[in-house]
């Protein structure tokens, strides 16, 4: 029976270059995958907002931010852009943060208006939001006599609410009404769903891609 002696002593070396240059590669390669993949991330939550909101503005689309990481630390974060606070509520659930308008109708009311402000369907656009053109008329139709104005405080009469009313043919239409219930959300926004499926898709394929290009280049 012929003999066969396996030795791997020729190829040793080649192998402890090899794994001398994968170890010296992978920090830089995990960071490559890692920051691919929070870009991947951040566009599935901006994909998700049109599922899970209706008719979401580019504010709310584009509301995502990509904190990347580096070789000495490859953790990449990624969050919602400090400017948009209304989404944590959509996230997690819990009290509505207060509203820039809610603010700026306090303060022309002079102290009438002092709790939340929920806008009617006279206040809204096609996307439920307050419309921006409003606030402009309601400051320069302050008055509580003038047809087509506006007036600010609780109406006489009634047991009508505190809120932003304009007086039109004779009746007061309602624009903003004042509650003194705390809005509550129910969690909404999957963020942390969103942002595991895709990086439990994606981060294998950025990692082994990564690595084959950081070997090349070593050679």
């Amino acid at each position: 029976m012929a003999d066969l002696q396996i030795d791997i002593q020729s190829e040793l070396p080649k192998a402890l270059l090899w794994l001398g240059t994968m170890r010296g590669q992978m920090p830089f390669a995990i960071s490559q995958a890692l920051n691919k993949t929070g870009f991947d991330v951040r566009t599935a939550l901006s994909a998700g907002t049109t599922k899970h909101f209706d008719d979401p503005v580019p504010f709310t689309r584009r509301a995502f931010v990509v904190e990347k990481g580096n070789k000495a630390d490859p953790t990449v974060l990624v969050g919602v852009m400090p400017n948009r606070p209304y989404f944590l509520p959509q996230i997690r659930g819990g009290r509505r943060f207060p509203k820039g308008f809610e603010g700026y109708l306090r303060g022309l009311s002079g102290g009438r208006v002092s709790g939340k402000l929920v806008p009617t369907g006279l206040a809204v656009d096609g996307r439920g939001n307050p419309k921006k053109s409003l606030f402009g008329r309601i400051s320069k139709g302050l008055s509580t006599t003038k047809p087509g104005g506006f007036f600010i405080g609780k109406p006489k009469g009634g047991g009508r609410p505190p809120g932003v009313y304009r007086r039109s043919r004779g009746k007061l239409q309602p624009y903003f009404i004042e509650t003194k219930s705390e809005p509550r959300y129910q969690p909404r926004f999957p963020m942390e769903k969103i942002g595991q499926s895709t990086m439990n898709r994606v981060v294998g394929g950025y990692l082994r891609s990564s690595l084959e290009r950081a070997l090349a280049s070593a050679r």
